[in-house]
């Protein structure tokens, strides 16, 4: 034939991706693939066509399994011996994306059509693909074949018939075409010779050409029966040529055409097919002029896809480019035309205005039909693409996320080939090992991977034998220090056919020096529960053993001595134990139990309340271990309470302690009690407060002897009394001149106190002292009043002898009732931390009035230092609403201590767990009246706040100074702060600002 097959055109043309596969199992190679395929496949013609199938396209390398070759070699050989096609459900085939670095899940639905030789054997099976996720998305389900060019050849048989229909001639050709030697065709009875149902037609024509003598009459085709039996189909033409005396008969010249009428019915047949792929393709099939691009036939999907009718589109013959979108139409028209001109079958994509006005996007495949050589026709299917372009805008996005992924992760990433060459590195590799991607490259594998690594070469073994492996080896860093890794590594096939090898490889160094620290640990661990019985003897704390899979516990001996409960009050239930547990520190210590045990501590403590036989509670400090099995889970606790009842609440007095010297705002100095190599005694610690006297820091001072305080007009009589008594260790009190840091002087009273400790030796001296600088320029105004001066300086000696008193009975107190050395040692070391009691004295002595307090200024600088002083890690905002208020020092001192308390008590348990923090103070008078208010945003008051014990000292202080200034006290609290406010009315009571102290 003159012309191309026009099913191979569809066959290319086709939308669905299809390969034509020889049906030689097991090789099953690659006869053709159409455009569709090769795009999909991501592999050339040329690495496609000619070789086996499951060569290039083995099981899937990103899941290794699913047995995806095996499974479709099944269905290929099914198609072989049945003749009938077959499909498969959905199908994954990952394919690596070189951009992104990773494996891209791809889903596709097979269908296998047979193609038969001559002889009705399966020569080729039809694999087209319709890809469930990707670009395409398209509904493809009907079968493509590849149609065969048939080819016809043969002879023409001669026959000279009687009327009757008796041969009187034959020509040789005979033979070949009906098996018949002449001889044998000369008694043939050619009537009984035609199929039975091709006789009335035969006779019909017969009978016309008896009519027309000398005219050829053409026969329409018919059978004949060949000589095996077979019928053949033959045409010809019959002329009535009995007039001719030389020929006297019926002159029948026919051919075989048995070969053409075989391929005319599968050619109707394929046709059927081909109408019926145009009718479902979810494509616009059309056909048009090359050289004019006049449409001659659209199909019906132009309606569904744009809109318009085939009707429509046909009508105007400008069609096709008037709604091309107007930014893409001289590129798509000129390009179409120019490779039409050339007859190169080829593609393109663009958009297509559709009747509702929006554009959708066309991919437009067009095959070009020559005839006598030259472009003849152009064939083409418009197919919607306008999800797939959504889709590739949705995959540019993803690779882009991949990439970031793959640059930004906090595991080392490798892709490399099977020799070790180093492909790609992203930033955490070379940060690990200290090399950049291009020296990877050049060192490959072999440079920064151990090969001593233990299993190394039984790994790679079976990466290559199974496409995967994982476990551990070492890398080697730059510097030559040997990293141990975890890694996994994976083979996989990219686009191109070449196989490629990811690695991803995790420090595991602090794993490593974990997991050998814990077998010490357990050796230990084992040593220790081998003593336990010995302990257990030994140790005056309480032993327990919990069993966690019984809930049972059990306690040695001491249970009943530490305790007060009689042996069968003792029960072996953890139970038991969880009910003598204070209600207020269940919570927490449960939350500690299922912590260890949920994060396997080995060790861990705990401090809470256990109620003992009488009712009353104990503080106890718990210590345990976790014991466990080999396989690391928890099997057993083990631990012992120790009662620190004592210990605690030691250190509850001596925070308190520490309260007062923190929030004092009279100088507190504490040096040694007897000089070493320093011609006087060494100064150990200072308060803000001195340092806001005399301008010196605490570094400054710390080391040095007190003299540089002293200067031209200090009294050197009154300090050879000082150090007289000093050396007698007698407390003393003396009013001197002494110089700040900038060089101005200033009067100090201060008293000393010797320090002894509970042996009796003395360790400190503690001096306590005050700026008199104004009470010294008042004394003039003090004289002009006796009685006023009088009472005054009454006033101010009990005062300051009643604080050193107070100060020094507490220090001495402690130390002798505490039997802890530990704490003794603390205590000594607080002692030195001593402050004033409160900062209203300061206050006093600077104003200009002895018996009235412009209690708002006080008020503003007592919070703003005690807040300072704390060195609080929460950052507190102060917010002050102040009224002038005047007190008597009967009721600012009472009332400024109150204002310490409560100030301290928020700082300390407020804002537990809190960065930042709010206190709003408020003074209001109203006549007579004064209300304070202080309010905080922090965690509120617990719930058994009003149940104060007898130890709760900062509350029952608050409740007496509430009560001398005969006022009123209210606490409201939730989780979003607490507010306490306090009223009272001024009063004009004279006498002792310390009355409080009975």
């Amino acid at each position: 034939m003159g012309k191309e097959n026009p099913y191979l055109s569809i066959f290319q043309s086709l939308p669905q991706p299809a390969v034509l596969i020889r049906a030689n199992s097991p090789d099953f190679e690659i006869a053709d693939a159409n455009e569709a395929f090769i795009q999909l496949s991501g592999k050339s013609r040329e690495e496609l066509i000619g070789h086996r199938h499951f060569d290039i396209f083995p099981d899937n390398p990103a899941d290794d399994e699913y047995n995806s070759a095996e499974n479709l070699k099944k269905l290929l050989d099914e198609v072989i011996r049945t003749g009938e096609p077959n499909s498969v459900s959905i199908q994954r085939y990952d394919l690596f994306d070189k951009e992104s670095g990773t494996f891209q899940k791809n889903y596709y639905h097979p269908h296998h059509t047979p193609i038969f030789d001559e002889e009705n054997n399966v020569e080729f099976i039809l694999q087209t693909v319709r890809e469930i996720s990707g670009q395409t998305q398209q509904d493809m389900r009907k079968n493509e074949a590849r149609f065969r060019a048939l080819v016809e050849r043969g002879n023409d048989v001669l026959f000279i018939l009687s009327p009757e229909g008796k041969p009187s001639y034959v020509s040789p050709t005979v033979e070949k075409i009906l098996g018949y030697t002449q001889k044998e065709a000369l008694g043939l009875d050619m009537m009984n010779s035609i199929h039975p149902d091709d006789m009335q037609h035969v006779g019909e024509e017969l009978q016309l050409c008896m009519e027309h003598p000398g005219k050829p009459i053409e026969v329409t085709p018919a059978r004949m029966k060949h000589k095996d039996g077979s019928w053949r189909w033959f045409t010809g033409t019959i002329t009535n040529m009995l007039h001719d005396p030389d020929i006297n008969g019926i002159v029948d010249n026919f051919r075989e055409i048995t070969e053409q009428v075989a391929i005319k019915q599968r050619l109707n047949q394929t046709e059927e097919l081909y109408q019926s792929l145009i009718q479902t393709l979810d494509g616009i099939s059309w056909e048009a002029d090359a050289e004019t691009f006049l449409f001659s036939y659209v199909s019906p999907q132009s309606k569904e896809i744009l809109g318009y009718s085939p009707e429509e589109w046909l009508a105007d013959p400008e069609f096709w480019q008037n709604h091309i979108h107007p930014n893409e139409v001289d590129h798509v028209v000129s390009y179409c035309k120019s490779e039409s001109k050339e007859g190169r079958n080829h593609d393109f994509e663009y958009r297509m205005r559709s009747a509702s006005g929006e554009y959708v996007w066309l991919k437009d495949v067009v095959t070009v039909i020559h005839e006598d050589g030259k472009p003849s026709k152009l064939r083409g299917i418009m197919i919607d693409i306008t999800d797939r372009k959504r889709e590739e805008l949705a995959k540019l996005a993803e690779r882009e996320k991949y990439r970031s992924i793959f640059e930004n992760s906090l595991v080392a990433f490798f892709v490399s080939r099977p020799d070790g060459t180093i492909l790609e590195a992203n930033p955490m590799a070379c940060t690990l090992f200290g090399y950049t991607v291009d020296e990877f490259r050049e060192i490959g594998r072999q440079g920064f991977i151990d090969p001593k690594s233990p299993g190394l070469k039984d790994k790679l073994e079976e990466r290559d034998a199974k496409g995967r492996t994982k476990g551990e080896l070492y890398g080697i860093h730059k510097n030559g220090t040997r990293i141990p890794c975890e890694f996994s590594s994976v083979v996989f096939q990219d686009n191109s056919g070449d196989i490629l090898n990811t690695v991803m490889m995790v420090d595991i160094s602090d794993r490593k020096y974990f997991e050998e620290s814990m077998l010490s640990a357990n050796e230990k661990l084992k040593n220790t529960v081998d003593r336990y019985e010995i302990v257990s003897r030994a140790t005056s704390d309480t032993i327990w053993d919990f069993e966690l899979s019984g809930d049972q516990m059990i306690y040695n001996d001491n249970i009943h001595s530490m305790f007060g409960y009689d042996m069968a009050e003792v029960s072996n239930m953890a139970s038991w134990w969880r009910d003598k547990i204070h209600p207020d520190d269940l919570i927490h210590v449960s939350q500690q139990l299922r912590s260890a045990i949920a994060y396997r501590k080995n060790r861990f403590q705990m401090e809470y309340r256990f109620r003992t036989a009488d009712g009353s509670f104990k503080h106890i400090y718990d210590r345990a271990f976790l014991i466990k099995d080999d396989e690391g889970e928890p099997q057993r606790m083990i631990g012992a309470m120790q009662d620190v009842t004592s210990r605690v609440k030691e250190q509850e007095q001596l925070k308190l302690m520490e309260s007062v010297i923190t929030n004092t705002n009279e100088s507190v100095v504490i040096t040694e009690a007897e000089p070493n190599d320093l011609p006087g005694r060494k100064v150990l610690y200072v308060n803000q407060a001195f340092t806001e006297m005399t301008g010196y820091p605490e570094d400054e001072v710390v080391g040095s002897t007190l003299g540089f305080l002293n200067g031209p007009k200090t009294d050197q009589l009154k300090i050879e009394e000082l150090r007289e008594s000093m050396r007698r260790y007698e407390t003393s009190d003396i009013e001197i001149i002494n110089y700040r840091k900038n060089g101005d002087p200033f009067w100090l009273f201060s008293s000393s106190v010797p320090v002894q400790d509970r042996d009796g030796k003395y360790t400190h001296w503690v001096f306590i002292g005050r700026d008199i600088s104004e009470q010294k320029i008042q004394e003039k105004n003090i004289l002009d009043s006796l009685k006023e001066k009088e009472t005054l300086l009454a006033e101010v000696h009990h005062r300051v002898k009643n604080n050193l008193a107070v100060v020094s009975s507490l220090m001495e107190i402690q130390a002798m009732n505490s039997s802890d050395p530990e704490l003794n040692n603390q205590l000594m070391s607080n002692v030195m931390r001593i402050k004033s009691i409160a900062a209203i004295h300061e206050q006093l002595y600077k104003s200009n009035s002895f018996s009235r307090l412009r209690f708002a200024e006080g008020l503003e600088r007592l919070v703003n230092s005690i807040v300072n002083t704390m060195q609080f890690d929460v950052d507190i905002s102060l917010i002050f609403q102040l009224e002038e208020v005047e007190l008597s020092i009967n009721q600012g001192l009472p009332c400024s201590l109150i204002v310490n308390e409560i100030i301290t008590n928020i700082l300390k348990h407020g804002y537990k767990g809190r960065k930042t923090g709010k206190i709003t103070i408020i003074l209001q008078k109203n006549g007579d009246n004064v209300t304070l208010q202080i309010e905080d945003d922090g965690i509120g008051l617990p719930e058994n706040f009003d149940r104060i014990d007898g130890g709760s000292m900062g509350l029952q202080l608050i409740d007496l100074l509430t009560e001398q200034l005969k006022g009123k006290k209210t606490y409201s609290s939730s989780s979003e702060g607490t507010l306490f406010t306090l009223k009272f009315s001024i009063t004009d009571a004279k006498g002792s600002g310390s009355s409080f102290i009975r």
